[in-house]
């Protein structure tokens, strides 16, 4: 008798498994599957114009930063910074002249030069060429932000006492630990040490970059692939930016700067905890980078207004935050541009572009001349002069170089009226 293999009375259950949730209206992910057409999900070296306007980025022109600015006055003579130029105001004349020239290729260390003149105390440890991550729902991509020069934030407020090397590598290794955290209104302020301050950028290097990435290979034959080289060359034009000013590769720098100030915080606040009243009264992260424009002889300032909700979106790509619209869920890019003759007035008007939550508290109007002279206090200690005019006691060459001043009023009085 041949066994019989026992049928079961019932057939195997299956696991029912749900299907993944379709996005929300106007989260990144519905963007991305509405215009498959174009390549969306790049780094942000790729992106475009189109890239800025789906994410709500608007870049704002400010009015020109000129003032203060010396005021030539025929009756008078010539300062002392010009008949005598200290060896400060010499540095920085050939620094800001070769940024300027065409000959330079990296102008990595003139613009270090530059910034340790200026402000000596905030931008005296630099971070070459630092490599900023971006997160993206629960990954975290290494290194697709990227700039020539980095600056941050001091540890415990002493710009004496900080490493920011070792303090801003042991943030970028938190990142994958706090990315499915929720960043928290407190979170986004700007004492938080060891997180960007402040990114140069050379645009010129970026539009290299760009052209120099497409490379073609040559035909089998060894000649030119020209059908591929055109196409590339296509490419190319498709994410250069119609104004070089208005690049979308600001906007994501700017914004890998403010994922890294979030992710430092190590918080377990989640946004659905927060009301739509709190949620808009978020505060918004403001992220700074500079560039120069050699054909004006010019600086440009970049403060970047990263809202709350638009870093949600990233943690979240597939929901919109709650209590936000769809006009106030971007970002919002103000630029400044700062003229970088003449050199008096030059650290006035580039801390005004900056701000003095970056530079501190200085006089906006009263311009620093360098004049190296120094001139003795009551106790013995020194302080340096302005503008030429003495600061305490001890003025005895001030008062025979004003006296020499007021002694040739008369004969320039009458040369301005022979002219």
């Amino acid at each position: 008798m041949i066994p019989t293999r026992n049928k079961p009375d019932h057939k195997p259950t299956h696991i029912a498994t749900t299907p993944p949730r379709r996005p929300s209206d106007d989260a990144i992910l519905s963007i991305i599957r509405e215009y498959s057409r174009f390549p969306l999900f790049v780094p942000p070296w790729r992106w475009t114009d189109r890239h800025a306007s789906l994410l709500g980025v608007r870049f704002n022109e400010l009015p020109r930063c000129d003032a203060p600015s010396p005021t030539h006055q025929p009756c008078l003579p010539p300062s002392r910074g010009h008949m005598q130029p200290s060896p400060t105001i010499e540095t920085l004349c050939h620094t800001l002249t070769s940024i300027l020239s065409q000959d330079i290729e990296n102008p990595v260390n003139a613009i270090q030069t530059i910034m340790v003149t200026l402000w000596p105390d905030c931008f005296y440890s630099p971070i070459i060429a630092p490599e900023l991550s971006m997160n993206f729902g629960d990954k975290v991509y290494q290194g697709v932000a990227r700039s020539q020069v980095m600056w941050t934030y001091p540890c415990c407020g002493n710009a004496s006492t900080r490493n920011t090397k070792s303090s801003f590598a042991s943030t970028q290794a938190r990142d994958s630990q706090a990315r499915l955290q929720s960043p928290s209104p407190a979170s986004l302020a700007h004492t938080s040490p060891g997180t960007p301050m402040l990114c140069y950028m050379d645009m010129e290097a970026l539009a290299s970059i760009r052209e120099k990435t497409f490379r073609v290979h040559p035909a089998p034959n060894g000649q030119s692939n020209e059908p591929v080289s055109r196409l590339q060359l296509l490419h190319c034009r498709n994410i250069t930016p119609k104004k070089p000013e208005q690049d979308a590769y600001i906007a994501g720098v700017l914004l890998a700067m403010a994922q890294n100030h979030s992710n430092s915080q190590h918080l377990t606040l989640s946004k659905d905890e927060l009301s739509a009243k709190d949620a808009k009264s978020c505060m918004h992260t403001r992220m700074r980078l500079m560039t120069h424009d050699r054909e004006n002889a010019e600086l440009i300032v970049y403060t970047g207004h990263v809202t709350f909700a638009l870093l949600e979106r990233f943690r979240r790509p597939r929901k919109v935050p709650i209590g936000y619209d769809h006009n106030s869920i971007g970002m919002t890019i103000d630029y400044v541009r700062v003229p970088i003759w003449p050199i008096l007035g030059l650290r006035e008007r580039l801390g005004k572009a900056l701000g003095e939550d970056i530079v501190g508290v200085f006089n906006q109007e009263a311009m620093e001349t360098w004049v190296e002279d120094a001139v003795p206090l009551p106790g013995g200690s020194r302080k340096r002069k302005r503008d030429g005019t003495e600061t305490g006691a001890g003025t005895t060459e001030a008062r025979k170089f004003r006296r020499r001043g007021r002694s040739f009023t008369p004969f320039f009085r009458a040369l301005h009226k022979a002219v």
